[in-house]
């Protein structure tokens, strides 16, 4: 992870009834994630959703290096 210690994942909480593409837009505004997303070393990404709760719609996606 391009020498980082791992951080705990930060959730994005889009509004509700926003589309995956709205959350990617989202990750793209957010300079951190931007990072994440074009970063070529990470080759893989893991996205999860949570509906209601405190939060309401949450979020998540962790990036990940495969060897």
């Amino acid at each position: 992870m391009s020498g980082e210690a791992p951080r705990k994942p930060e959730p994005r909480k889009p509004e509700r009834g926003s589309s995956a593409g709205e959350t990617l837009s989202m990750w793209m505004e957010s300079q951190g994630h931007r990072v994440n997303i074009l970063n070529p070393a990470f080759t893989h990404a893991g996205v999860g959703v949570s509906c209601g709760g405190s939060y309401g719609t949450t979020t998540i996606v962790i990036f990940v290096k495969r060897n």
